[in-house]
Formats: C-alpha cells, sequence, structure tokens
C-alpha cells in the first residue's frame, strides 16, 4: 500500500497569493519535466566518468525512464509509494529519478556518503518500496551496507542493482504516459542532518519544488532585474558536481537543464586536474555549488587565471560559509561571486544578482528571493529592529510541507506558517540580509550538513572516553571541519586521528563526518544547568585560525 504522509496544510490566503504571483501553477513537476524532454529530444545530457562515461540526449532519457517506470509499475509501484536511491552522479540515477516521477511514486534521492547507520534510518521511516543503487563506487561497498540491513527493513521490497537489472528492467515497453497526480501531493524527500542524531525526512511537493524553479526565472514586481540565480547568458554550460543525492544537485544537475532547455554536464567525482582541463577543452562552467568547489580550483597549483577564469566568471556560493577573502580573491580577478542562502527546508531564500554592488553581493546574504518573507525575531518571538540580531523565520512557495516525523513540525512552524530556520542574522534597510551565526548545532563541511550530536554519539561509545563535544573549526578549503574535545577517564591515552577513524568505521559513521581534528581538555565550561559551552570553543578555534592567517 503507499504510504500515506502528513503534509501541513498552507494559509488560504497565502495560497491564493502565491498563485496570483505565478510561482503556485496547476502543472506538476513530472508535466513540466516531461515536456521539457518531450519538446526538445536532441538536447545534450553527458555524464563525465572513468566508470561510466554517457553523452546522450534529452530523448534517450525520456524513453529510458519511461521503461523503467514500466517496469516499477508491473512491480506494482503506486501513486504515494517511495523509491529510493542511492548513486553516483550517473545517468543512471538520472533515469531513476525521472522514472519514479512517472509512476507518481516519491522520489527518496540519499547522498551516496550516507553510511549503514544513516541508511537504516532513512529507509525505516519512509517505509521505502523500492531501492535503487550500485555494487559499490570508490571505497563504498553499497551491496553489503544494504544487504546487511535487509532483516531490519520490512517494507523494502526490493533492491535493484543497475548493473545487475537495468538491462532486463529497460527492455519492456515504455509506459504509455506519466501517471497524474495532484500538485500538492508529496514529489520528493530530503534528508538533512541537524541538530538532532538522525537525519530529518523533509517533504517537498510538486508545487513547492516547481516554484522553487519558477524563482529562477521571474523578476520581483517593480525590479528591472533578477534578484539572484540566473548567469548572464552564454555562461550557463555548468559542470556539475554536486551529487544528486542533494537538492541542489538535482536542481542543477536536472530541472535546469531540462526546464530550461540547456545541455546537462554531470561529474562524478571532483578531480580538479581534470576538471580544470575540461572546463577549457569543452568550453564549460562552473557556476552554482558550495565554496570548496570553487576554492580547490582557483587553489590549484594547475590553475591558469587566464585560461580558466573565462570558464569561471559568474560563480554562485551557497551551503557553507563564504570566507570575505575569498570574496575578495574573486572579486579581483574579474570574477563575479554572489552568495545564497537557504537550507533543505527552504532552499532559496535569498540571494543577490551578479550586478548588485560588491559590498552586497560579498558582504551579505542577499535579499529575499520572489515570494518570499522573512521576520527576524527575539528569543521572545517579538521582531527585532532593523540592524539588530535576530533568529530568522521565513515563509515562501518553495518552503517544505512538513517533516516525515511529523513531531518535529510543532518547534519548527509558528500558527501562521512561519519556519524557523535555525540562524541568526541582521538586515540591513535595503532588506539584505546576513547571517551572522547558527543555533542549529551543525557543522557544514563542504556544502554538507553534518550534526555534532551524531558525531558525539558515535564518539562517546570509543572506550575511555567520558565526554565529547563536537564543533565547526574553521576550514580554508572545506569552509568547515569537525573538530571534537574529548574528556578522557583517568589514565586513558589520548587517542590519536587513525584510532577514532577506525573506531567511526566500525560503528557506521559515514567517512566525510568524522573529525580532522582533536583536542583533550581536563574539563569543559559549562553553563548553570551543566550544558558544554560550545560557543567558548568555537571563539577559541576561530581565534587561533584568525591568528595563523595574519
Amino acid at each position: 500500500m503507499p504510504q500515506t504522509m502528513h503534509v501541513r496544510e498552507t494559509d488560504p490566503e497565502l495560497a491564493a497569493r502565491y498563485r496570483r504571483m505565478g510561482f503556485w501553477v496547476d502543472e506538476t513537476l513530472t508535466e513540466l519535466l516531461d515536456k521539457g524532454l518531450r519538446e526538445n529530444p536532441a538536447q545534450r545530457y553527458r555524464i563525465w566518468s572513468d566508470d561510466r562515461p554517457y553523452d546522450g540526449t534529452f530523448g534517450d532519457v525520456r524513453d529510458k525512464a519511461l521503461r523503467l517506470a514500466a517496469s516499477f509499475v508491473a512491480m506494482g509501484v503506486k501513486p504515494g509509494d517511495v523509491i529510493s536511491f542511492q548513486l553516483p552522479n550517473w545517468i543512471e540515477g538520472v533515469i531513476a529519478f525521472m522514472a519514479t516521477l512517472y509512476t507518481g511514486a516519491v522520489s527518496l534521492p540519499i547522498v551516496q556518503i550516507y553510511g549503514s547507520k544513516e541508511m537504516r534510518f532513512v529507509l525505516q521511516e519512509t517505509k521505502a518500496r523500492l531501492h535503487v543503487t550500485v555494487d559499490r563506487f570508490r571505497h563504498i561497498d553499497y551491496r553489503a551496507n544494504i544487504e546487511a540491513m535487509l532483516p531490519d527493513l520490512p517494507a523494502l521490497e526490493r533492491v535493484i542493482y543497475i548493473d545487475q537489472d537495468f538491462p532486463d528492467l529497460l527492455a519492456t515497453e515504455p509506459l504509455a504516459e506519466p501517471v497524474q497526480v495532484h500538485p500538492d501531493t508529496p514529489v520528493m524527500l530530503g534528508y538533512t542532518s541537524g541538530t538532532t542524531s538522525d537525519p530529518k525526512g523533509v517533504i517537498h511537493t510538486h508545487r513547492t519544488t516547481v516554484a522553487e524553479m519558477l524563482q529562477r526565472a521571474k523578476v520581483e514586481p517593480g525590479d528591472e532585474k533578477p534578484l539572484a540565480l540566473a548567469p548572464p547568458e552564454g555562461f550557463d554550460r555548468w559542470l556539475v558536481g554536486s551529487p544528486l543525492g542533494h537538492v541542489s544537485g538535482l536542481q542543477i544537475g536536472v530541472f535546469v537543464p531540462i526546464l530550461f532547455n540547456k545541455p546537462a554536464h554531470l561529474i562524478d567525482k571532483w578531480d580538479m586536474d581534470f576538471v580544470l582541463d575540461l572546463l577549457v577543452k569543452e568550453d564549460l562552467h562552473v557556476g552554482a555549488a558550495a565554496n570548496y568547489f570553487f576554492n580547490s580550483l582557483i587553489t590549484h597549483p594547475k590553475f591558469d587565471g587566464e585560461k580558466h577564469i573565462p570558464h569561471m566568471r559568474y560563480i554562485l556560493s551557497g551551503g557553507a560559509p563564504v570566507p570575505r577573502a575569498f570574496g575578495e580573491q574573486c572579486d579581483a580577478m574579474g570574477i563575479s561571486l554572489i552568495r545564497g542562502y537557504g537550507s533543505t527546508e527552504h532552499p532559496s531564500v535569498t540571494g543577490s544578482a551578479f550586478a548588485d554592488p560588491f559590498e552586497q553581493r560579498i558582504g551579505t546574504d542577499g535579499r529575499a528571493l520572489g515570494g518570499v518573507e522573512i521576520q527576524l525575531r527575539d528569543l521572545d518571538g517579538k521582531p527585532v529592529p532593523q540592524g539588530e540580531q535576530g533568529e530568522i523565520w521565513t515563509r515562501g512557495p518553495d518552503l517544505f510541507v512538513g517533516y516525515v516525523d511529523t513531531r518535529l513540525n510543532e518547534a519548527a512552524f509558528d500558527a501562521e506558517g512561519w519556519f524557523c530556520m535555525g540562524d541568526v542574522g541582521v538586515m540591513n534597510a535595503e532588506g539584505f540580509l546576513t547571517i551572522t551565526d547558527r543555533t542549529k548545532d551543525i557543522i557544514i563541511r563542504g556544502g554538507e550538513n553534518i550534526s555534532a550530536l551524531e558525531v558525539e554519539d558515535a564518539v562517546c561509545r570509543m572506550p575511555g572516553i567520558v565526554e565529547v563535544a563536537a564543533v565547526a573549526a574553521p576550514d580554508a578549503r572545506m569552509g568547515e571541519h569537525v573538530c571534537v574535545f574529548l574528556r578522557l577517564a583517568e589514565g586513558t591515552p589520548a587517542p590519536g586521528l587513525k584510532e577514532l577513524r577506525d573506531h567511526l568505521a566500525n560503528v557506521g559513521l559515514a567517512r566525510q563526518k568524522w573529525p580532522e581534528e582533536i583536542r583533550i581538555v581536563d574539563e569543559f565550561e559549562r553553563t548553570s544547568a551543566g550544558k558544554v559551552k560550545k560557543f567558548v570553543l568555537r571563539d577559541m578555534l576561530r581565534a587561533e585560525a584568525g591568528k595563523i592567517e595574519a
């Protein structure tokens, strides 16, 4: 039976406003993407990979997706069922996503770094019926991971391995036409690690997802230019390294090219040598990703400004802190960098235009995007005066409709549908928002959210460790990395990084979340309630990083 998900109802007046503004439309994401594939069958879809390169067309993708959809339907898949996939940036991931849409099912893309601990939780909570994956990719044995947890996943009816199963599944007759669903039904689930040890499942409908894309094509009333996201014509042949398991990867690797008839170029691993050569050889651009991707290229020994800057002239950075120094470095090179702010729950909250002045592009995180409202509140929930810091609350047509675990909704939303982003910011007189701190206890490493509590839970299982505090340490390459402060039992020798990482591998914590720095303390500074004052640890690391840079 299809999995029923609770979707929060939007206030009727608010819904009517989004319709009047043109962000809420009656077409589903399936209908719009299928139209793009159908009307532009010769457009190129390219995957750059040592393992599974692909050079095809929109027409090829549509045909294969309809065939896979027919096989899904033959397996009993119905609208509302959940189909998950964990794959690198390969064409099979694009096909699996489109096939899921064609059946009316709900897509569950899973980031490729998730290990057995996260996978088990996500598949149990969503009751996914089918899971699409590969035997292994790089250091991850996906088959061993999923097969080890099958006894704990009674709802999972079949695991589909692309090498073993796709040839037969794609040999069937294609589905005659996509299954029709209502725009307010769920289309996609995204999992994000936040302040809790387990990932949080975010529900997006066809309406909220389509609204997110329409923000890229609309101009705010009374404004002569798009607020953000759209580079000038001729600079949009993007090479996409963001994983398809992320909302951002799907947006710029699947939605944008298909909806706006642009060639798609995806890469399955960010090899800087290869990327720098590829940009020049194929006349591609790097345009939208976490700061890590851009910084890794500009600081690479092979980077040649004369050759490479024309291929990265306009870049949108989000998902991780963007140091001002990096923005200044880009500006000096003739690269226009803009910052964007959002989350899995509310993907596009603010952004700047490439034509905005430097201080607005680099010194802030931009203005509210089309249809988005922002409030800054104090701890009592009251609005703060302009120019003062406050907790960020948002509403907008692309805001998610609730968590898979409905118990999380009460703390996340107020009675008027405002969502608490969990961040602190300040807004200037022109409406430009600057993020100044985070209330959520997360580390953002290269655009990937890492739960400090999850890391702490895994580390404290190691013998001899009494207490752990995991915090974000500044990182010139990744934005932030995990630093763990350890309080040890008397007589316990301090563990080294290798010893700690061996332990974390055994407990199934994803490698991306492993600490890169260890500090030993005799005791922590605490609040009156006994909580560790993590801000003291973060401030110390930032101060040390500042001294090193100076």
